[in-house]
């Protein structure tokens, strides 16, 4: 796909680029500074300049950027260096088994003991964005399969292998003519001082801010990454921003297909598809990218807490697929309930301790409905003390007008039915009262 599709018209591409509210208003003075070091495994030869120089032949060279002031034409300049401790160090073993892309574990060991890097810098017209991104990925990539390097990305953090950078970085760009901006970039998301906070790293290649979300919890977090992704595809795209600094996002508007059809897929047949999102000016945090930042905020939507204005604003772009059930407990549920309370302690204890990122306890309680009778809803845990319990309801009430999907409710540990442990590494604990329920329903 690489070689068929590599001569794409980059007129093409560049009809896309927008000039956005935060761009410079002297945009002839402003270029985009990019860099990348691609380390060589140890028992690599190093290469000689002229295979760099003749991979990145159409592009002018020059020194260094030290004193360069504005940049009409693509322009690169790279040194051979060697790896320390202090200098061009490549990131530990635990930090590769998360940031790194199509990498084994021979290979993420193996380049820890890498001793020579070569430091790429890139610089292109802000008016030529799509171009530079491309034209620099096209080159790190080819550069990257003559010799055997793998490459970091010193915007997104990450480092990939020859063949991993290809198919993130140019597969379906080529492809589709346009950039997927969740390809491009990457999102971090962890515990802040309220709450989970996320954020993009990357989007400064195409002079864009990066994105922020913050206070919301680990449940909500996939929801919350098609959120930035979309948000920044749209803002890409050239979407309109409308004068009280609010984004028109629409899923079914969006020009790259892959990108579209990966979100399509995660909302459920009730999605309205469309939301208007408020951003303001983001706060920067110490390991948050030199960039711009913009945080997207949920004052316009309804709710009586900030949880329940982004359970909105969710519901409404990518829908809501909880289902309801009428089910009378039968005495194996009910044991089934008893067995998953005397674990209650345990599980509280592990809250307690500390989750790791990504990990959330769910657990299953009774609310008394407007007809007199009752709903049993999942509470995402955010608080557990003795037996009183905090968190945010995970289901919408369907007979309790007072109550909203994303509302901040107190229960009690006693009056728990069942729980869910989701754990970091994707795997589930507890919920076993479900099969019977399911059971019970047919």
């Amino acid at each position: 796909m690489f070689q068929r599709m590599r001569f794409i018209p980059f007129f093409l591409i560049l009809v896309l680029c927008p000039r956005l509210l935060w761009a410079s208003e002297n945009q002839s003075d402003r270029y985009i500074h990019l860099s990348a070091v691609l380390y060589f495994y140890p028992e690599k030869e190093i290469k000689k300049p002229a295979i760099l120089e003749s991979v990145f032949a159409e592009t002018r060279k020059i020194e260094n950027f030290d004193e360069v002031k504005s940049i009409s034409e693509i322009t690169y300049t790279y040194e051979f260096v060697p790896v320390t401790k202090n200098s061009f160090t490549v990131p530990n073993v635990e930090y590769l088994r998360n940031f790194s892309r199509g990498m084994t574990e021979s290979q993420i060991d193996l380049v820890q003991q890498s001793e020579h890097a070569v430091y790429i810098q890139v610089g292109y017209p802000i008016d030529e964005v799509f171009k530079g991104v491309l034209t620099f990925n096209i080159n790190l990539y080819k550069y990257a399969q003559k010799t055997g390097a793998v490459i970091w990305d010193s915007e997104t953090r990450e480092l990939f292998s020859p063949e991993a950078w290809k198919e993130k970085r140019l597969a379906a760009w080529l492809e589709d003519g346009i950039p997927s901006i969740s390809e491009q970039t990457v999102i971090h998301a962890y515990e802040g001082d309220i709450g989970i906070r996320a954020i993009s790293l990357g989007m400064h290649k195409f002079d864009l801010p990066d994105i922020v979300v913050d206070n919301f919890e680990w449940s909500t977090n996939s929801a919350m990454a098609h959120l930035i992704n979309l948000t920044g595809q749209s803002i890409m795209e050239g979407t309109k921003i409308s004068d009280d600094d609010k984004i028109l996002l629409d899923i079914e508007a969006l020009s790259n297909t892959k990108l579209k059809r990966t979100i399509s897929h995660f909302t459920s047949d009730d999605a309205i598809k469309r939301l208007d999102i408020e951003f303001a000016e983001g706060k920067w945090e110490e390991g948050d990218p030199e960039n711009y930042l913009i945080e997207l905020k949920f004052n316009d939507h309804a709710g009586s807490s900030l949880s329940e204005k982004q359970a909105l604003a969710l519901k409404t772009l990518f829908g809501y697929d909880g289902e309801a059930m009428m089910v009378k407990h039968n005495q194996k549920i009910e044991e089934a309930s008893e067995n998953a309370k005397k674990k209650l302690p345990l599980i509280s204890a592990s809250f307690n301790k500390g989750l790791a990122p990504g990990e959330s306890i769910h657990v299953k309680a009774p609310f008394s409905t407007d007809s007199g009778s009752t709903e049993w809803m999942w509470v995402e845990v955010t608080q557990w003390k003795g037996t009183k319990i905090e968190g945010v309801l995970r289901n919408e009430p369907m007979d309790i007008d007072t109550l909203k999907l994303g509302a901040m409710v107190a229960i009690d540990q006693n009056d728990v039915f069942d729980y869910i442990h989701y754990r970091a590494d994707g795997t589930v604990e507890g919920n076993e009262t479900q099969v019977l329920l399911n059971q019970a329903r047919q």
